[in-house]
């Protein structure tokens, strides 16, 4: 193994403040972080929508996107992984959720992900402010039963029952699939519960990349606040959430100050890299 270290940070609720802005003290003190370390942003969001709030994706050396989905280099602006789910499991679990009455959006192959469709089964404003915010990325003619598809996606209410009967019968569908939970940032009260094929999860990319680049799980920082942040933070040397995060993962890694107070700025400097 080398002597190179890699920093992995989540982007919503931990990178970026509640403004969806990354604070320009801690920006200036990531251009500033030695080559010796590898800094890789792990994020839930589509490569367009890391554009919007990093608009220099050059401030890193990879991006992990859409919860592992995909891996991108920004230097060569290549792709240099990608996990979709195929059209043998597309169009049962559609079925599926759709028997289900849940109210659902699925997204195109990476590297086009952004675009998506939606199904709506039952009334929720929670899913219409959602659906009303991505009208320019609605791909109403995207069909799962005639092509691969990136991911799909649940709008439920945060109730732990629920989100643990669905996630098991969801599973139970195929061996080919996984169920992430992630917190609405839209309204806390919501779940998202995110259907990927098994290959996919932060936690599997940062592996990816640590044998890529021979870089020892041990000498990996990283920064999360939620609940698909856990994959990666349990099998990293250095693992660390937010002061916002909830409190099962502040039971289990230590805790740095919220977001709005840069508590990633505090991670780095803690480990002499900024």
């Amino acid at each position: 193994m080398s002597k190179q270290k890699m920093w992995v940070t989540d982007l919503d609720g931990t990178l970026l403040n509640n403004n969806e802005m990354l604070p320009v003290q801690l920006e200036e003190a990531i251009t500033h972080i030695p080559n010796t370390t590898i800094k890789v942003v792990a994020t839930g969001r589509n490569l367009e929508k890391v554009k919007r709030v990093l608009p220099d994706m050059k401030l890193f050396d990879y991006i992990i996107f859409s919860s592992g989905a995909g891996i991108y280099h920004p230097k060569t602006q290549e792709i240099i992984q990608a996990n979709n789910l195929s059209t043998s499991i597309t169009q049962p679990l559609f079925e599926c959720l759709n028997q289900k009455k849940q109210n659902f959006i699925f997204s195109k192959a990476i590297p086009f992900n952004a675009a998506i469709n939606y199904k709506k089964n039952y009334p929720c404003n929670h899913f219409d402010i959602y659906i009303n915010a991505h009208q320019k990325e609605l791909d109403l003619q995207l069909n799962p039963s005639i092509q691969d598809l990136a991911q799909f996606m649940i709008f439920i209410p945060n109730h732990k029952d629920l989100i643990e009967r669905l996630t098991k019968e969801i599973n139970s569908l195929s061996n080919e699939i996984q169920v992430i939970r992630a917190t609405s940032p839209i309204d806390s009260e919501y779940c998202w519960l995110e259907i990927f094929s098994k290959a996919v999860s932060k936690g599997k990319a940062v592996n990816f990349l640590s044998k890529k680049l021979s870089i020892d799980m041990k000498e990996i920082i990283g920064v999360g606040n939620d609940y698909n942040d856990l994959d990666f933070l349990s099998i990293i040397g250095n693992p660390y959430v937010v002061r916002n995060s909830p409190e099962p993962l502040k039971s289990r890694f230590d805790v740095v100050s919220s977001n709005n107070d840069m508590g990633v700025l505090e991670v780095l400097k803690k480990h002499g890299i900024a």
